[in-house]
């Protein structure tokens, strides 16, 4: 049996089956896909997406966290220059001292910043003569994993664990002469290398 157009009637039942379960699936499986095709301007990027483990160091409702003023990751990261797009850009300039970096660079968080850049003091307190720490600062400014010394900054004031080996001397020997009113005196280490896993404060 046909309908007057000459169209049969099982084929047009099928097509309205077809269609109410189409209208039924259809918008769960377009949802399956959204997001995943959209542009997302560079001051709008949502970093906790993949990054909330470093969020949480930096939040400042997670304890009194040296960041907390902050306002977004992009002070210290930058997909670019971004003008004026999110608090804190300024068109040319990038975080809070000049980078010699140019326009044109534009990859995912290309531009970081040293640490030192805002925290320039720190710089001649770590490196002194008398600091503990310069050694593990200087070897972390001849590495290449984070840019310039931000591998001692990260290293100690964030969570993230760090293996550490170190020379610890755990004692030292002393031998004195006298032979005819001259002290002779020689100092010896006794040493112990030390393997540990830290992480951070």
């Amino acid at each position: 049996m046909t309908l007057g157009t000459g169209i049969p009637r099982k084929t047009v039942l099928l097509s309205i089956a077809l269609l109410a379960v189409g209208m039924y699936f259809l918008p769960a499986t377009l949802s399956i896909f959204s997001g995943q095709h959209t542009f997302v301007n560079g001051s709008d990027v949502n970093c906790r997406k993949c990054h909330e483990d470093i969020y949480q160091q930096l939040n400042p409702s997670y304890g009194d966290t040296p960041h907390r003023s902050l306002t977004t990751c992009n002070v210290c990261h930058r997909t670019g220059f971004q003008p004026g797009g999110f608090p804190g850009a300024t068109p040319g300039f990038l975080g809070y001292k000049e980078v010699n970096v140019s326009a044109d660079y534009n990859a995912h968080s290309a531009i970081t910043l040293e640490c030192v850049f805002c925290h320039d003091l720190i710089t001649n307190e770590i490196t002194g003569s008398d600091e503990a720490h310069g050694s593990y600062y200087n070897a972390s400014n001849q590495s290449t994993i984070l840019k310039g010394g931000n591998e001692a900054c990260v290293g100690c004031h964030t969570h993230t664990t760090v293996n550490i080996t170190w020379v610890r001397n755990t004692g030292y020997g002393m031998d004195v002469d006298i032979l005819s009113g001259t002290w002779n005196m020689s100092f010896s280490l006794n040493e112990t290398t030390v393997n540990t896993t830290s992480a951070g404060q």
